[in-house]
């Protein structure tokens, strides 16, 4: 049997429960649990109590530990004060059930001395008191969040003697970094990194809000490429330096979870994560959120490291796992109410079992498996830009036995075949848009949270303005379609949206410019907010020569939300500005075309965008972003049209994969709108030979992106019940080297190989 002591911080939160009506104004934080007209407080106990209750109902079920502590081992603080509220949840199939979640943080009490002495100072300085507690216990599984001058004293005392007998002791230590709105940061971190032999037995917990909070500059709901690179450079540069844990855990909210190792140089750190998501994702497509993720995740932790001490590295990588797993079912689930809904409590049974289960099944349980891992190399990630997930795993765990194009060709008959998404790397998906490529990924969740900030932002006066830009028939309006489509239906409060979309290259004149903004202006006067999709913005106007001429009808309607009209100004309101080039298929073409601009308009335009989205298409691209691939040249160019000496271009590239994966994706969809394959039979299977499938996703150049493949899928004999071949595809305009000069498919498509 093996034995836990839980020592730390037992913080007392303050929780206001609502019941969906008006809070009165919260002023004092010295009062017990009483009840007004709409508000019920009380106090909730967590942190390292929280943790020692969790532990406790596990060790019911579980007879390989036992669970120490009390409250001679907790520092007694005042936390933090929130408002929650009641929704009813299906937690068994007889019936939903009311639970309650978090519905606004209100900030800390605001005391200058919150700790409590709820233990005897001569017990807590002698050493046999902290022997009784610590000799017989395998895992030291401390919590220290809040700093007290207290608490610092207690730490102190509790390290000193910690230290003197810690020998064959394995320390779990859930340690916010920086202060959380009260008091001096105790040091605790730093008291333990001074004791050597603490530090190398000692595994962290972290939240990367924690880092956050440390002034560490880490990126939020980008992509998992970029998060782990500034999080790695983070730990490497402030935390691991100086310090050589055995190990660092941090947790990406519900979404993931980084095991960092800086011990040995050569060793590899794990990220477990879910494809489908980012940090942040889980919480915001549930529409709600707990406290209590990370004490679920320290639980998880001790419960597997106490289990299968023999090989701590295992079971750290089961107990992530396993918490990760738990805490979504906390957030899906709520607190308990009781007592009429007076008080409202942690789940400690409920996510004791879900662990204990998970631990029973372990890798045979469906929702573990939903977790994916990836090993990384910590220098590679810092230093290479280009870095990815999808080229790592092709590189270290397909690539064993396959050659990376033959895995690709794998995951890509397996996406045309079935429609199902490849579940082993990232991917993203807003509705009926799915990206495997990082950069694209980075973008569009980029444009989604600034969308979603501002379309539920009520005190936005002026207009939002983003650029698209991309080659023909990339779909440029289809992926700012499905962003909007995805913010309109999240769970929360529905939100009015009205759609306009302008084509500007066939307005005649400024007039009709003029004739849009009133029917934009009308839309936001309703209570609606419109989003309107300019096509075709850096077309030229007829009467004069070079392009950009509508640049400048623009500038005072971006940045005022004003136009004029007779001498009158009109007042927009909120929009959403959408402006999609034409012309330039590439904010970096814009840019340099805007630089060109003869009347100086185009650089004030420039100035008024806060965000742009370069959508890829369907054509491999120049390995350094910068450029496109020539067929007649058989070589990149960058913009200016200069050979882009730095390319190679190899079948590992990450620019291929991403390119593979996408055309894949759009085939499905266009042969499921060939086939009539809808929701009814949305599970068919569709039958593609091998060498169609190469010759559609692995060759050729599309000549008008998505157009010309649909173009291609529309003239093919493909039929329901039959298999597709190269004589459904017209596959005579793959024969040749290139097209032939008289097939109809010559606008379409050319032919190269990868």
């Amino acid at each position: 049997m093996s034995r836990i002591l839980v020592f730390g911080d037992a913080v007392d939160d303050t929780i206001l429960i609502s019941n969906n009506k008006h809070l009165i104004p919260f002023r004092s934080p010295n009062y017990d649990l009483f009840e007004r007209d709409t508000v019920i407080v009380h106090k909730e106990r967590a942190g390292a109590y929280a943790l020692t209750k969790l532990l406790e109902e596990l060790a019911k079920v579980k007879s390989d530990i036992e669970v120490v502590s009390g409250d001679d081992c907790y520092v007694i603080c005042d936390g933090t004060i929130s408002e929650w509220i009641s929704r009813e949840v299906n937690i068994q199939s007889d019936g939903a059930d009311k639970r309650w979640f978090l519905a606004k943080e209100l900030g800390f009490l605001e005391k200058k001395d919150v700790a409590k002495e709820l233990f005897d100072e001569n017990d807590v300085t002698n050493s046999d008191f902290w022997k009784k507690k610590i000799e017989p216990s395998k895992i030291i599984a401390i919590h220290n969040s809040i700093s007290t001058k207290k608490n610092a004293y207690c730490s102190q005392v509790f390290l000193k003697n910690l230290a003197s007998i810690a020998e064959d002791k394995l320390i779990l230590l859930r340690s916010m970094i920086e202060p959380t709105g009260q008091g001096t940061n105790d040091s605790f971190l730093e008291q333990l990194c001074g004791e050597t032999k603490l530090v190398n037995k000692t595994i962290l917990l972290l939240d990367v809000n924690d880092l956050r909070r440390g002034h560490y500059n880490i990126c939020q709901g980008l992509s998992w490429e970029q998060l782990l690179k500034e999080t790695i450079q983070s730990l490497k540069d402030n935390i691991s330096k100086n310090n050589k844990f055995c190990a660092i855990v941090v947790c990406f909210k519900h979404d993931g979870c980084l095991i960092f190792k800086s011990g040995d140089t050569n060793e590899n750190s794990t990220l477990y994560f879910y494809p489908d998501a980012i940090e942040g994702d889980f919480v915001l497509k549930q529409g709600q959120y707990v406290f209590g993720a990370v004490t679920v995740m320290q639980a998880a932790l001790a419960s597997a490291l106490a289990s299968e001490l023999c090989d701590w590295g295992t079971s750290l990588e089961e107990g992530v796992k396993r918490g990760l797993v738990a805490m979504r079912h906390l957030v899906e689930n709520g607190f308990i109410g009781e007592h009429d809904g007076k008080k409202i409590r942690f789940p400690y049974n409920e996510v004791a079992n879900i662990l204990n289960e998970l631990e029973k099944v372990k890798s045979d349980n469906k929702k573990q498996n939903e977790i994916k891992q990836v090993k990384i190399d910590n220098h590679d990630v810092v230093k290479n830009d280009s870095w990815s997930i999808i080229k790592e795993v092709l590189s270290k765990e397909h690539n064993t036995s396959k050659a990376t194009k033959e895995t690709l060709q794998e995951w890509c008959k397996t996406i045309v075949e079935t429609g199902e998404i490849e579940q082993n790397i990232p991917y993203l998906r807003y509705k009926k848009l799915i990206t495997y490529d990082r950069r694209e990924i980075e973008h569009l969740r980029n444009i989604h949270q600034m969308f979603r900030t501002y379309i539920y932002d009520t005190k936005a006066s002026k207009p939002l303005s983003i650029g698209v830009f991309g080659p023909p028939g990339a779909g440029k309006g289809f992926a700012i379609n499905q962003i909007i489509d995805t913010i309109a239906t999240m769970k929360t409060e529905k939100v009015k949206i009205e759609r306009f979309e302008f084509n500007v290259s066939q307005m005649k004149n400024p007039d009709d410019l003029v004739t849009a903004f009133h029917e934009i202006r009308n839309a936001g006067i309703s209570g609606k907010c419109p989003v309107v999709f300019f096509d075709e913005f850096d077309s030229a106007i007829d009467t004069q020569q070079t392009g950009l001429g509508w640049l400048k009808y623009f500038l005072a309607p971006m940045q005022d939300g004003k136009f004029m009209q007779d001498g009158h100004s009109y007042f927009i309101g909120r929009a959403i500005f959408i402006f999609a080039g034409g012309t330039s298929h590439s904010m970096a073409n814009f840019q340099k075309k805007a630089e060109g601009d003869t009347q100086g308009k185009a650089l004030d335009f420039l100035s008024r965008l806060r965000g742009y989205i370069d959508i890829i298409g369907l054509n491999r691209e120049c390995p350094t972003g910068k450029g496109h691939y020539e067929e007649v040249s058989k070589k990149y160019r960058v913009i200016t049209g200069e050979d882009c000496k730095k390319c190679s271009f190899t079948e590992k590239n990450i620019c291929s994969c991403s390119h593979f994966l996408r055309r894949a994706t759009l085939l499905r969809s266009m042969l499921e709108k060939k086939l009539d394959i809808n929701e009814e039979n949305k599970n068919e299977k569709i039958q593609i030979d091998e060498n169609s499938l190469n010759k559609l996703i692995t060759e050729g150049d599309y000549l008008h992106g998505a157009r010309s493949l649909e173009a291609i899928i529309q003239m093919s004999a493909i039929t329901p019940k039959r298999k597709i071949t190269l004589s459904c595809i017209n596959s005579d305009c793959y024969e040749m080297n290139t097209v032939p000069k008289h097939h109809r498919c010559k606008w379409h498509v050319t032919r190269w190989g990868v």
